[in-house]
């Protein structure tokens, strides 16, 4: 199994975050070559653009999805791609934030969750 870091998380320090990490053609060649290698992938992905073309590059899996909009669940289903929700993580961070163990304030990030309706 090989898995992707399709978007960054809550907790990602990183520029670009919740958004899509790899090109729609860089995401396809990743999928391709571990099919070709008889491996799965398995795509952590949060935001919901990067769901979408992770799924639609033939990933087996989501994991978290926690931004996950329709687009990307109709896209799961017509792909037959699994979904790992950790819906443990979110309820994780929120009882840690405001306690100094998180290595930067995620507010933000889990504000655009709890507004948007996903679930995950």
């Amino acid at each position: 199994m090989i898995k992707i870091m399709a978007t960054g998380g809550v907790l990602d320090p990183g520029a670009m975050g919740l958004e899509q990490h790899f090109s729609d053609a860089e995401m396809k060649g990743i999928v391709d070559a571990a099919h070709a290698m008889h491996l799965k992938v398995a795509a952590h992905a949060h935001g919901a653009r990067g769901i979408l073309a992770a799924t639609n590059a033939g990933v087996d899996s989501i994991e978290h999805g926690t931004f996950l909009d329709a687009a990307g669940a109709q896209a799961m289903k017509a792909h037959g791609t699994y979904y790992s929700a950790t819906l443990m993580a979110f309820s994780g961070v929120q009882g840690l934030m405001g306690t100094g163990k998180l290595p930067r304030n995620p507010k933000p990030r889990l504000a655009r969750r709890s507004t948007s309706g996903a679930r995950g």
